[in-house]
């Protein structure tokens, strides 16, 4: 998930509208959160994306799990097409360090809107 999905959720709560979670920033005198269009050329959201679930991979093999574990990782991206999730998942399984790897028996990564999915 996006690092600011929280406060997408809570700006739809409130206000019943709101651009993506890139362009969300909480005001720090008001409280408000403000919403700005964000454009992106080629798959640099992608890219960036790739960045939060290999954090969100690393955090989770930092502990201890139960052998035979499967880590599942739901992406909430903006994709609009196969080829973007395909890119995702490429760019993650290239960057994925095997140590990361083999803390898991297999790691899922999935897409709820869509219903992509893929095991790393």
């Amino acid at each position: 998930m996006h690092p600011n999905d929280y406060l997408l959720r809570e700006r739809l709560d409130k206000d019943g509208f709101a651009f993506a979670p890139a362009g969300l920033s909480r005001d720090e005198k008001t409280r408000e959160i403000k919403s700005e269009a964000v454009s992106h050329s080629g798959l640099g959201h992608i890219h960036e994306f790739a960045g939060f679930v290999l954090g969100e991979i690393e955090k989770k093999a930092a502990k201890s799990h139960p052998a035979q574990t499967t880590l599942i990782v739901q992406c909430t991206l903006y994709v609009f097409d196969p080829a973007e999730w395909n890119t995702l998942v490429a760019i993650v399984q290239r960057r994925l360090p095997p140590e990361h790897r083999q803390r898991f028996r297999e790691i899922f990564v999935c897409e709820h809107t869509l219903f992509w999915s893929d095991t790393l």
